[in-house]
């Protein structure tokens, strides 16, 4: 998984930089990814923003 995609009420711009935290667990699992990432895409539509953020790699 290089990244993701989600919605957003607040404006964000291609090259922002995100700490994000997400649960990513299944079938009643947590499981919580705390990840840095930069956003690569953003489109408008029906008063809401399409963002896609690359994962930055940890080293």
């Amino acid at each position: 998984m290089e990244g993701i995609g989600f919605l957003s009420t607040q404006p964000r711009s291609v090259g922002d930089i995100l700490r994000v935290s997400m649960n990513i667990g299944n079938n009643g699992r947590t499981h919580i990814l705390n990840t840095i990432g930069e956003i690569v895409h953003r489109r408008y539509a029906d008063k809401q923003f399409y963002l896609g953020m690359r994962f930055y790699k940890e080293k």
